[in-house]
């Protein structure tokens, strides 16, 4: 059972059409890094989705984050969060329905380089853009070796 000051600070509201229901939106503190919203509980700050979660659908397994299958951060509906890997996670977030880099080169094609970093993690780079950025490196570095010399 969610406590009284939580559910005061829930709103219903449809916000989306990818998932059925309406999204239950966080009227409280909103963590300014992240987008989720947060709650006091226990002495201690906590994600408001995960509260709900925990206390209407049980237990996040070990290791897993809950994907918003909504796409809305605020919403704390259990029926739109999804315990998923990490990997799943961002496999499915804002980054990886980018087909633009912000210079506006697409991703894709000869343009597109993917990396995988150490934990598993895929991440699309603009070839476009690291070889621009690896020609003023270059040029930085000869200012600094002739300065220096």
């Amino acid at each position: 059972m969610l406590p009284q000051r939580v559910q005061r600070k829930i709103r219903f509201e449809y916000r989306q059409a990818r998932v059925a229901g309406d999204c239950w939106v966080w009227a409280g503190a909103i963590d300014k890094k992240t987008g989720y919203g947060r709650v006091q509980m226990d002495r201690s700050s906590k994600y408001v989705h995960r509260v709900v979660y925990e206390a209407l659908a049980g237990a996040i397994p070990g290791g897993l984050h809950l994907d918003h299958l909504c796409r809305i951060r605020e919403c704390c509906n259990p029926a739109h969060l999804e315990p998923v890997t990490p990997k799943v996670n961002s496999e499915r977030g804002e980054a990886a329905t980018k087909t633009h880099c912000p210079q506006g080169h697409p991703y894709s094609g000869e343009n597109l380089r993917v990396w995988t970093d150490k934990r598993g993690y895929a991440h699309r780079i603009c070839r476009t853009c690291n070889i621009q950025a690896a020609k003023e490196w270059k040029a930085k570095r000869a200012v600094a070796k002739e300065m220096a010399a």
